[in-house]
């Protein structure tokens, strides 16, 4: 079932990439959207994955064990105007929102960057504050047609399953609720405990 989710995801995401250059994928969290975009970079010759810094690990690993490979760069690289040199026939961009600002740095060489790529977006959060954002994020691969398209025509760029959605089809583990376990003050659980780090701010 889990394969047949992602084999659906990634036909609707071929379509709409090669009909319209590009497509937003906003599934909720959990539901595969990395293992998706690792499938659709597989297929292309030279892709470039954007990610935040946090996720460099994470994502290497899903590429690994996707067998797919991409040149990676941050966000935070692209905003000190390091953008990786060539052409790219497909740009991923996870966390699609941190691109959502056309009159920044980052934006302008990502534009670039998309200029002649099909362009994949990744976020579980599509819309942050206004419409126009949403539009910023499709003129990436739309150009200036993505400020006048109508709300549907923007709809139709996107692919969002949720959770409840998926639900029927494929067994999703839920956490067992949290058990409260009652130790004595001079138990060595509690010495264990407050050995550990502070918590990263």
């Amino acid at each position: 079932a889990v394969e047949s989710l992602l084999k659906r995801g990634r036909k609707r995401l071929r379509e709409l990439m090669r009909s319209e250059r590009g497509a937003l994928l906003a599934d909720d969290a959990g539901l595969g959207k990395t293992y998706v975009a690792a499938a659709i970079m597989r297929e292309a010759a030279r892709p470039l994955l954007v990610i935040p810094a946090s996720l460099r690990t994470m994502w290497r690993d899903a590429l690994g064990a996707a067998g797919a490979g991409a040149t990676i760069v941050t966000y935070s690289a692209i905003s000190r105007g390091a953008a990786p040199v060539g052409e790219f026939d497909l740009v991923v961009l996870d966390e699609a929102h941190h691109a959502r600002t056309p009159s920044t740095r980052r934006y302008a060489l990502l534009a670039r960057l998309a200029t002649r790529a099909r362009v994949l977006l990744l976020t579980a959060t599509p819309v942050h504050n206004r419409r126009e954002e949403l539009g910023a994020l499709f003129a990436l691969f739309l150009g200036a047609r993505a400020h006048t398209a109508s709300d549907a025509e923007l709809a139709r760029l996107i692919l969002r399953r949720e959770r409840a959605e998926v639900a029927g089809a494929v067994a999703i583990p839920e956490a067992p609720a949290p058990e409260w376990i009652c130790v004595g003050e001079d138990a060595p659980i509690l010495d264990a405990l407050l050995t550990l780090p502070q918590p990263v701010p």
